[in-house]
């Protein structure tokens, strides 16, 4: 017995076979996860002792008010942000141990007039601070991670402190 083919029906039967394993790649490949359309607005969450505590996921660095050095915990202004009120005195500042900024110090504008002294607490428990970094006023830091252990920041215009004296302590967490 001879059995001739439909060249026509293999055609179809191709087909139907190829549009049946491109819908099966489909279901399992699923669809891409849902993304964020626009980013989130800063808004001032809290304000403690005078400093002020903001959130974003977009850039804010405008919102840094003159008179104030502000910190966040994202590059590029972003994240979590406090913006400290300047201090007066020499030597004295605040300290954030035990708060979302310790060592997560990735953007800073010192937007004060002054210049100010940035310290790192010991890693030992005791209260024993190093100072390393010395900033004048209105110097700004966000495109890389600025810091990965400051503790504290005073007021230091000649760069003279040696011991600081914290009037504040932050310990505030999301």
């Amino acid at each position: 017995m001879i059995v001739t083919r439909d060249p026509s029906r293999i055609r179809r039967t191709a087909a139907v076979l190829a549009l049946a394993a491109a819908l099966g790649m489909a279901l399992l490949a699923g669809s891409p996860p849902a993304r964020a359309t626009t980013a989130e607005a800063p808004h001032l969450i809290t304000t403690i002792s005078g400093a002020q505590i903001w959130h974003s996921t977009e850039s804010y660095s405008y919102k840094c008010p003159v008179d104030r050095i502000c910190v966040w915990t994202g590059t590029n202004f972003t994240g979590y942000g406090i913006f400290y009120p300047r201090a007066d005195i020499l030597c004295h500042g605040w300290r954030f141990e035990g708060s979302v900024w310790q060592d997560h110090t990735y953007s800073i504008w010192n937007r004060t007039t002054g210049w100010i002294t940035i310290w790192d607490r010991a890693h030992d428990g005791s209260y024993r601070y190093s100072k390393y970094g010395y900033l004048p006023n209105n110097y700004i830091w966000g495109s890389t991670p600025f810091s990965y252990i400051m503790d504290g920041w005073v007021y230091d215009e000649n760069n003279t402190c040696t011991t600081p004296t914290f009037v504040y302590h932050i310990t505030w967490q999301p």
